[in-house]
């Protein structure tokens, strides 16, 4: 049986023809932030690989998805982060911002969010769930039991609560804002379309942002080692 056709930058496994040997994917390495291709090639190349790994998925047994759904969590939060995200930092933030290319027109919160995710292959509605509350976004992409709430708790707390649950991919929501959350060993990432100063897309720390720093409602919710986000997207055909 042949590996996936990709070198993916995670340890990933595929299933022999018995389903009880695993055999490693070879790495690729990723192109460097400073030099991305054209973002509808980008587009096509995620999806490519996440096509590659969903054959491997739906022809293996019980036990070899929940391998595989274990690691495709750390490969497509690198997919997203290093393929779909760069694109998109400087866009404007508006309220009435929908663009669906980077760089190109206005971005609010909620449909930076559901284009990102769309475009790396999860099936949502970018219309519907990006008009919800912050609240409402979080739940509708992330299943409860990844989900923690703070109403009016110290950021050391919150700190402390991201350290613990590990490195990985949030989704965030705040008194009137949505965002992602990276967790990368000690360090914390707020991916978002800022719309202080209408800054637009950017990557910085949560704890130096008013927005998140000074909203007395947190929601955050894990979305690389949710099953269900992840059986998404394994299963979303194009």
């Amino acid at each position: 049986m042949k590996l996936i056709p990709h070198c993916l930058g995670i340890l990933l496994f595929c299933a022999c023809s018995n389903d009880h040997h695993v055999k490693p994917i070879n790495q690729i390495a990723f192109f460097n932030k400073g030099d991305l291709p054209d973002y509808s090639l980008n587009k096509r190349t995620v999806l490519n690989i996440r096509d590659s790994l969903r054959r491997v998925y739906h022809r293996s047994s019980e036990s070899i998805k929940k391998i595989i759904s274990a690691e495709a969590g750390k490969l497509f939060t690198r997919l997203l982060t290093e393929k779909i995200f760069p694109h998109w930092y400087g866009t404007p933030w508006d309220f009435n911002g929908t663009t669906e290319v980077p760089g190109t027109g206005t971005i609010a919160c909620g449909y930076f969010v559901t284009t990102t995710l769309r475009d790396a292959g999860i099936k949502i509605n970018r219309y519907k769930v990006a008009q919800q509350a912050a609240e409402k976004i979080v739940t509708l992409i992330s299943s409860e039991q990844n989900i923690r709430r703070f109403r009016s708790r110290p950021i050391e707390e919150i700190k402390a609560d991201m350290k613990e649950r590990g490195n990985g991919l949030y989704i965030v929501g705040l008194d009137f804002h949505v965002g992602y959350l990276l967790q990368e060993g000690d360090s914390t990432y707020f991916i978002h379309s800022n719309y202080l100063n209408r800054s637009g897309v950017m990557k910085e720390s949560p704890w130096m942002n008013s927005v998140f720093y000074y909203s007395r409602y947190k929601i955050i919710g894990k979305i690389s080692t949710d099953e269900k986000f992840l059986k998404n997207w394994l299963n979303n055909t194009p």
